[in-house]
Formats: C-alpha cells, structure tokens, sequence
C-alpha cells in the first residue's frame, strides 16, 4: 500500500507531504483548490507523460516521491533493483524545467518503461469516468476472467489454441503448394542428374585446361623445338660442335697461364648445361604426336564443364555444392508427403487438447458466473436499486484466443422491466452502481494493493452518496482506498481525512494539503460541505449540539 507522499513544486503545490492511511483516506476540498493535483502527481510518479508546463513557476524541478508498504516483486528482481524484506519501496520521480525527466526505485535510476510495468501491481486509477469502461469490447469477459481466476488456464488454452492453429497453417501450406512441389521436384532431379552425369573431379577443368593447350599448339612446338635444336647441336655452325672444339684450346691455356684454371671451370660448366639442354630437348622432341581425337575429346569436355559454370557456379567446387544443396532439398521436398501425414496426426492431438481446455473455460466461467451476478446483485440492491437484478450471460461464439465464449453484463433496474444489456442500455447511473458493486464484489481477486477513487459519487442522490461512503469503507477493510469527493457523507465514513486548500500569499497562488486530526476540523470541514458555516463557539454547549444534530441528520 501507499505510505507517504511527497510533492514538490508541482504545479499550485509548494511541498507538502501525506501520510495515508491503511484503510480507507478521502481527500475534500473547494473547487479549484488543486484536488486533482494530488492525483496528477501520482500518475507523473507512476510513468505518465507530462510536460514541463507542472514545474511550479520560479522552481528549477518539480519532484514527486511515495514510499510503498509492499510485498517482494520479482519484476524488480529481474530488473536488478535490490529489494530488502521488511523494507518499504521508494520511488521518486524528478521534471526539471528543460523537461527532462529522471525517475529512480530504491535510489537506483530506472527507465519510464519499468515505472509502466510497475504501476498496475502498485495502484489502480478509478475516476468518475471509470464506469465507461464496461462499454468496452471484451470488458465483461475480463472482469470474470478476473474474478474466476481463469487468467493461467486461459494463457494455457491460448498456448493449445496456438499450436493447433500452427500445424493448420502448415497443413494447408503444404497443401496448396502441392503442385509447385511437384515441379520443383523435377526441376531439382534434372539438375541433380545433370551435374552427376558430368562426374567433376577436382581441379579438372584446370588440367584439361593446360592439356588443351599443349595439343592445341602442336605445330608451333614443334618449330620453336626444331630451331632450338639446330642452333644447339644439329648443324654445321651449332653451338656444341664449336665448344667442343674450344675445350683444347682451354686445356693449352691453362698449361701456359694457370689463371685460366677457374675460368676452364666455368666454361665446362657451361658446356655441359647446354648439352643437358639439347638432351632435354631431343626427349621432348620424341614425344611430340600429333592426337587430334584426344584435342576432341578435351575440346568437349571443357564446353560440358562451361555450360554447367554458367548455370551452376564459377568453379567445378561451386558446382558441387550448388548440387549438395539441391540433392537436401529435395530430400525435403521428397518428404514433404511424410511430414503431411505427421502433421496431420499432431492435428487430431492439438484440436483434442483446444477442446478439453475450452470446454474448461467455458464451464469454469459458468460457474463463476452465477456466483458474480448473485454477489453484484446483493450489492447493487444496496445502491438505491432495492430491486434491481444483475445478470452474466456466458454463451458460445465463434472460438478465439481466449476461448469459446462471449459474456455479456445484463440489468434489470426494476421488479417486471424489461432485461437490458448494458453495453447497449444502461445508464450512466446504472453504470455507475454496477462498476462499484463489481469492484466490492470482486475485492477478493484484486491484485492491486491500493485503488484511487477520484470522484465516482459525482452525479449521484444524498443518500446514494452514504451507501457509497459504506462501500469505499467496507473496501478499505481489505484493500487501501483513496477516494476524492465532494460528499460528505464519504468523507464520513473514512478512517483519513486530508483537505485541500487554496491561498495567496505575495501575489502567488498555492495549495497546501491539511490533515484533520480533531472532531471540530472535521466538523467544519463536513459543514462547509453541505454548504453551510460554523454555527457554534467553543464555549456554546448548547450550540455545538444541535449542529452535531445538523450535521449527522443531513449526512442520514
């Protein structure tokens, strides 16, 4: 529950600071005393949107803190916030007057995002206008979801609910592109043939490559290799012959100057390189045929290879892979027919299970029907509406992710009307009452500690106004409530009384928030408003005790 409350230069307030009772606290004040700041302050604490314009003018920030009596949260463990047992959880929220915004949980800075998810375990928001939200799409469904405790099995069908309908998808995917399957079938097999056929080797087309070009170049060879012969060894003026006849003439030198030892070396050095040469050569030159059946083939082979690159891939090992991927997916597709039989089987499962868990739904939200519309009726009897009858239709629709059902809220505002649909029917008054008999009907599913109740007795009869006070307290005997409101007859039965005021002070206008501790304040505060003024001194006894009077029969 919410503890304390500290506001700072947020709009007509300077600082003020509220500590709230566990139970039931109202907050009254005139028209325009600022009321609605206190509640401004709270959604701005719990991540609203607001702009600088709340800063109070002359203050460089305006700031909002509350401490929170409340259980261990894990959605702050897993956040990494540090939580201690016993301890209370302190949120505070800064507005600088540039606009921007800083929030922090325990004195560890936060995201806006995590103050969001936060808020709906912390407070809830009533206003005057909640009622409207029964008119909502699927409101009724979710109010005995609520109160029936079916949210787990509902998310349970939702998960069974899914799956069906995933394997349906599938199914019906498989099935419509039976046709395309079979194509891509033939188009893969035909691939997949035509590169198995061709039987690649690695590297092949290089090979076949540099053979080629040796068979394609015979006759140059030939010339080039005959030339080379001749100038070596194979006429009258060939090299070899003529060094052969030098090696003397080095041999002579050498006995007559033995400086001509090293280049003797030399040169038979030389000489012997050029007669390996000429060998090399000679053995080449034997081995130089003419094969042009092998050219063919070659020639053939190289095209085969350059048509499958030109749809397959730039190498012979992109060929091969291109071919692994399209031999698994054809295994796929080959499988395809198997997998359909599967899928259809899980089918048969997953529709069973949906069942099961709807029909669960479906009587659990029966059940707990009947048990709601007894309890709303006993408490809207109760609400000036003595023979008013509420009633929960759960009939079957057509199935959705939260089930079979469509609930509808019905009223009967008097004994022998006409049955109403309150999404179609009711009144603002009928609305009214059966939103506060559903939320004390519903106290034992609440899951938020405190609710906030701004002025939900607007618009409504004296008396009206003294069964509500009695709901907001019976409310508070298990939940905190805070209630705004113009009724006296509220403002009575709360255990916290908090008032409002508005003055000017140096040409600025502020508001300041009072608590009435003594039976006097509290009387002249419930006075001022019936519209009255204090009729009685201190010392006037006999005074006092006929506003005493006053005030408990007009607030009756």
């Amino acid at each position: 529950m919410l503890t304390h409350l500290t506001i700072e230069n947020f709009v007509l307030i300077d600082h003020v600071d509220i500590d709230f009772h566990k139970n039931l606290s109202v907050i009254t004040g005139e028209t325009g005393a600022g009321k609605s700041v206190i509640l401004s302050a709270l959604s701005f604490l719990l991540g609203e949107k607001f702009d600088a314009t709340v800063v109070r003018n002359s203050a460089s920030k305006a700031s909002v803190k509350a401490t929170f009596d409340i259980r261990f949260l894990a959605l702050l463990d897993e956040a990494g916030i540090e939580q201690v047992e016993g301890e209370e959880l302190l949120i505070s929220r800064e507005l600088a007057e540039s606009g921007k915004s800083r929030v922090f949980i325990n004195n560890q800075p936060v995201s806006i995002s995590l103050v969001k998810k936060l808020a709906p375990l912390l407070i809830e928001f009533s206003g005057q206008h909640a009622h409207l939200k029964l008119l909502e799409e699927g409101a009724p469904l979710l109010l005995l979801d609520s109160y029936s405790e079916a949210e787990e099995l509902k998310k349970v069908f939702k998960s069974a609910w899914d799956d069906e309908n995933s394997i349906k998808q599938e199914i019906q995917r498989i099935e419509s592109s039976e046709s395309e399957r079979l194509r891509l079938i033939d188009t893969l097999q035909r691939e997949i043939e035509e590169i198995s056929s061709c039987k690649l080797k690695a590297c092949e087309d290089e090979s076949l490559f540099a053979e080629f070009q040796i068979l394609s170049n015979q006759e140059e060879i030939r010339n080039k290799v005959h030339d080379i012969l001749l100038t070596l060894d194979e006429s009258k003026m060939s090299v070899i012959p003529q060094l052969i006849r030098q090696k003397a003439n080095f041999t002579n030198l050498k006995e007559i100057d033995p400086a001509f030892t090293e280049i003797e070396k030399t040169f038979l050095s030389a000489f012997a390189e050029l007669q390996e040469i000429s060998y090399e050569i000679k053995r080449y030159q034997t081995k130089l045929e003419a094969h042009p059946e092998r050219l063919s083939l070659i020639e053939d082979r190289l095209k085969q290879i350059a048509r499958l690159k030109k749809k397959y891939g730039q190498t012979v090992e992109d060929i091969e892979s291109y071919r692994l991927q399209q031999t698994q997916k054809l295994g796929q597709l080959e499988n395809e027919a198997s997998r359909l039989d599967d899928l259809k089987s899980r089918l048969q499962i997953a529709r069973e299970t949906s069942r099961k868990l709807a029909e669960e739904l479906s009587s659990k939200r029966t059940h707990f029907a009947h048990k709601l519309s007894q309890a709303v009726t006993k408490e809207i009897q109760t609400l000036n509406m003595a023979k008013a009858k509420f009633e929960i239709a759960v009939s079957k629709t057509h199935r959705t992710t939260t089930g079979d059902d469509k609930v509808e809220f019905f009223l009967t505002p008097n004994l022998g009307e006409k049955c109403i649909n309150i999404q179609e029917a009711a009144s603002g008054g009928e609305l009214a009452r059966i939103s506060l008999a559903l939320q004390v009907a519903m106290i034992a599913s609440y899951q938020t500690p405190t609710i906030v109740f701004d002025e939900i007795d607007a618009n409504i009869g004296g008396t009206t106004a003294t069964i509500i006070g009695e709901k907001l307290a019976f409310l508070g005997q298990s939940i905190q409530v805070l209630s705004i409101t113009h009724f006296p007859q509220v403002a009575l039965a709360a255990n916290a009384h908090f008032v409002i005021r508005k003055s000017e002070d140096k040409g600025r206008t502020r508001s300041t928030v009072e608590k009435l501790t003594s039976e006097k304040e509290k009387h002249t505060e419930l006075t001022r408003m019936l519209g009255g003024k204090e009729i009685f001194k201190p010392d006037q006894a006999e005074k006092k005790k006929a506003h005493d009077s006053y005030i408990s029969t007009s607030l009756a």
